[in-house]
């Protein structure tokens, strides 16, 4: 299922790019069939919008790809693969967007990425204990081992990482 979620992002982002793109060429070129040539402002009046509730929702669909590699990359590493291309559509395909059938923003000041910078942090300290957990409840050498064993075992992987992530940082 999650190989399955991967797909349907990436489908959706390729869906949204090509119906934003198609909308905007079939527009202009109707109101180009009725008046001989437009000016780039009156070109750009039939653009889509690109506001801020658009920029949030590509990050999300980004934010929740890179969760799901992030907190089970270790039990289908074939989603790295899914996870690059949900991210290749919606970088190149926002660009294109923005570069040609969006309407410019306008510059405002918002909020840095903190905030998702918060989200990413969460979701790897989440990641590794659950990693831990599951490497303990399913791996082969824990199979037959006593439970103080596992939770040693998770514990010093806990510990660790926490430890290395301090020390890298």
């Amino acid at each position: 299922q999650l190989i399955t979620t991967q797909v349907a992002l990436s489908l959706c982002a390729i869906g949204e790019v090509v119906v934003k793109v198609v909308y905007v060429r079939v527009a202009v070129s109707w109101v180009e069939g009725k008046i001989e040539e437009l000016s780039f402002a009156e070109e750009q009046k039939h653009y889509v919008e690109y506001r801020t509730t658009h920029q949030a929702d590509v990050m999300s669909q980004l934010v929740i790809s890179l969760g799901f590699i992030i907190l089970f990359g270790s039990i289908a590493p074939v989603m790295a693969l899914f996870t690059f291309l949900v991210f290749m559509i919606q970088l190149r395909g926002n660009a294109m967007i923005l570069t040609t059938t969006g309407k410019r923003p306008l510059p405002r000041e918002l909020a840095s990425v903190t905030s998702w910078r918060t989200v990413t942090s969460c979701l790897m300290h989440v990641s590794v204990l659950l990693s831990g957990v599951l490497t303990v409840t399913y791996g082969e050498q824990f199979h037959d081992k006593p439970l103080v064993a596992k939770m040693s075992c998770c514990l010093f992987m806990f510990i660790s990482t926490f430890l290395l992530w301090a020390m890298v940082d």
